[in-house]
């Protein structure tokens, strides 16, 4: 005989790993497959790095623009 008879021990022990390894697997495909694609925006909002900048940005470009506007909307004074 070439190959060597395992004992039910053996075997059971191969099986459990075989279907540990085959159960993880599945699994793991069913999560891949049902985890949907982040939209652009979904990503966009869940990067705390970027919320932070444009939370700093965007108040700064408007006040910044908001006065230019106002600095050239004055008349220019009349001297006496």
């Amino acid at each position: 005989r070439l190959v060597p008879r395992l004992s039910f021990k053996t075997n059971f022990r191969l099986a459990r790993v075989a279907s540990h390894f085959l159960i993880n697997h599945v699994i793991r495909n069913r999560k891949m497959n049902t985890e949907r694609k982040k939209s652009l925006w979904e990503r966009l909002l869940d990067n705390p790095w970027l919320l932070l900048v444009l939370g700093d940005l965007i108040p700064v470009l408007s006040y910044t623009v908001w006065g230019w506007i106002e600095l050239l909307s004055v008349p220019p004074a009349q001297l006496p």
